[in-house]
């Protein structure tokens, strides 16, 4: 009889050697064995990342159904939330940090600094064909928001420290 935890060992060993196609068809297969088992549906988004195949909304409704079945796990959402920052979608990337640094308070200075140096970063090369001094200037001003969040520093205090 399978067992899907053999199925989700090996996945998971494949993709720690970037083996992707092979921790693909682990996942998968693991995915038959249970549908309900969110580790599977997670670890088939990360490799499909690394497997040619794959189109960006495979993997992204891969890593939702992942959330879906276990909402809690903040690792599932960080990793969606930063190939969402890849794909350019800002907005989802900004709300899935917000929500993952409210279920894991503990990290919440770290997602909110990934998030600011990332859309800092990320926001300009994906806008390059519109961007001008005012784009750049809103990408600052919300990277430098989530910085100073990161810090539990509000703007007047920051304001006050840099004069």
């Amino acid at each position: 009889m399978p067992n899907v935890n053999n199925d989700l060992m090996a996945g998971e060993q494949y993709l720690s050697r970037m083996e992707y196609s092979k921790a693909h068809k682990h996942f998968s297969k693991a995915i038959k064995q249970n549908p309900k088992e969110g580790r599977a549906y997670f670890g088939k988004a990360e490799a499909s990342i690394g497997v040619p195949k794959a189109d960006a909304e495979e993997v992204a409704s891969l890593y939702k159904k992942a959330i879906d079945l276990d909402s809690k796990n903040p690792q599932f959402i960080e990793a969606y939330a930063v190939f969402c920052m890849d794909m350019g979608h800002f907005n989802e990337a900004e709300t899935l940090y917000s929500k993952v640094a409210e279920l894991d308070e503990d990290n919440a200075p770290y997602y909110y600094t990934d998030f600011a140096i990332r859309y800092y970063t990320r926001a300009p090369q994906l806008m390059e064909s519109l961007m001008d001094e005012q784009g750049r200037e809103i990408i600052a001003r919300k990277s430098l928001s989530y910085l100073l969040k990161a810090l539990s520093i509000d703007g007047k205090y920051a304001k006050k420290l840099l004069d």
